[in-house]
């Protein structure tokens, strides 16, 4: 009963009508369970954990073919979210996946936002799965892999540029990426950072991936964790702070979130720990 009435939620999410083709927009409507078009169309926090929950709905199910609607749903939309939504910069061709929105006066007119969350970080591990998995994009120029790595260059980038060398909540692409004391740009204003840096998550499937990159990998998972050690543990716990562009991270936030210890601390003791513990393709 409860798996049904679950798969009832993808089919109609599946059936909707789609922008552009096929991007799902970040919230539908509970009284008529269609998209509001006026919606922002993401891979941010509101939208991220839809297209996990497709792949690994299809990994769980033992990628079976004869259940194929979440591999189906989770390739399509990729397909699109790549050739929407990914873009680079024209100084040092950064790859980012920016925001789109519909204008509520005129639904033919699209406006962009050069932005983006470091938790889309996370869809490096992503794609880096459905690499592993034999999946594939239907532009021949570019694959999962291929985009993994660039979304992995673009966070560690954005790590390094920061005082604290902890990300911000947002980046933004639409300045020069000369000012390096403000991220991405000095227009970003969500600078603050809650205990968690989603290229933890993409480190520890880029790890499980390609074990023969394991030791830069870890290495590059160790400076986020320093990073976060040196900015953000104090003598009772660990705190979130609101500026990562400020010496010391600024004003701290006073609340250790629970993402710091399900995702956070959880991905670093996978990486290393010396066992393989979680098997990609047994586990989600």
């Amino acid at each position: 009963k409860i798996s049904h009435d679950a798969l009832k939620v993808y089919s109609i999410l599946s059936s909707q009508s789609k922008p552009l083709g096929g991007l799902y927009p970040n919230i539908l409507s509970i009284s008529t369970s269609k998209f509001i078009p006026t919606s922002m169309i993401s891979v941010g926090r509101n939208s991220l954990n839809f297209y996990e929950t497709l792949f690994n709905l299809w990994i769980i199910t033992g990628r079976s073919k004869h259940f194929s609607a979440p591999k189906t749903m989770f390739t399509d939309a990729m397909s699109h979210i790549v050739t929407h939504l990914l873009n680079k910069t024209a100084q040092n061709s950064l790859y980012f996946f920016h925001a789109l929105k519909f204008d509520a006066s005129d639904p033919t007119v699209i406006q962009k936002y050069n932005q983006m969350e470091q938790s889309s970080c996370s869809l490096s591990g992503l794609f880096s799965l459905a690499s592993y998995f034999n999946l594939s994009l239907p532009s021949k120029n570019l694959t999962f892999e291929f985009v993994s790595q660039k979304i992995k260059e673009t966070c560690l980038q954005g790590h390094s540029q920061t005082l604290t060398l902890l990300p911000p909540h947002t980046w933004d692409f639409s300045s020069n990426f000369k000012t390096i004391d403000t991220g991405f740009g000095p227009k970003s204003k969500k600078k603050n950072f809650n205990l968690h840096s989603s290229l933890i998550d993409a480190l520890f499937f880029n790890v499980k991936v390609n074990p023969k990159n394991k030791r830069e990998i870890l290495e590059q998972s160790f400076a986020v964790f320093s990073a976060m050690e040196k900015i953000c543990r104090k003598s009772f716990g660990w705190s979130g702070v609101k500026d990562v562009t400020a010496l010391e991270g600024g004003e701290r936030e006073e609340v250790m979130e629970g993402i710091f210890l399900s995702k956070s601390l959880k991905y670093l003791y996978l990486m290393f720990n010396e066992e393989d513990l979680l098997p990609v393709e047994e586990w989600v």
